[in-house]
């Protein structure tokens, strides 16, 4: 079995418009060979868009 090996970073920023970053992202590791990335964006101020980046996390 090969070793897992996973480097990651993330960067967001709220824009020029928004008050409020509504998008969200996450790295968690399930076992030694599972990892599950996931990116999530909020919609730009659309209805539920905050809450549903929320989910994410």
């Amino acid at each position: 079995m090969h070793e897992l090996v996973v480097e990651t970073a993330a960067r967001t920023h709220r824009g020029r418009v928004r008050a409020d970053n509504e998008d969200r992202h996450l790295v968690k590791r399930l076992g030694p060979q599972r990892l599950v990335l996931a990116v999530a964006d909020g919609l730009g101020g659309a209805p539920g868009g905050s809450e549903a980046s929320w989910q994410t996390g």
